[in-house]
């Protein structure tokens, strides 16, 4: 598993060096005003046969959760998502003729369920 956490700040926004603590597996920013992305990527072995053999077959597949608070957004960040669970799902080009797409589609439900 892979994970990346991103803040951005706006350019008025000001840091100083002593908001921040960093420790041999850690790193801490106190009061820092900035939005924050949490990304993380799995292998499929890391994954449950269950979902790994129904990803498998997926061309790509987005998982985003968009919080409802309030929050101002930061340049070049203006675009805004609605609040709430999103799936963007783009099946393979070419799946096998073994795969049935409402058995894929199905499975796929019964997942995210």
């Amino acid at each position: 598993m892979r994970e990346r956490i991103t803040f951005v700040h706006g350019a008025e926004d000001d840091f100083d060096s002593s908001q921040l603590e960093v420790q041999n597996d850690s790193l801490y920013i106190k009061s820092l005003k900035a939005a924050r992305e949490d990304r993380i990527t799995f292998s499929f072995e890391e994954l449950p046969q269950e979902l790994w053999r129904v990803l498998k077959q997926c061309h790509e597949l987005h998982i985003r959760w968009t919080s409802s608070l309030p929050y101002a957004s930061v340049s070049p960040f203006n675009a805004r998502v609605s609040p709430g669970f999103h799936l963007f799902y783009t099946p393979q080009r070419n799946r096998p003729a073994y795969v049935e797409d409402d058995l894929f589609d199905s499975s796929l439900y019964m997942l995210l369920k």
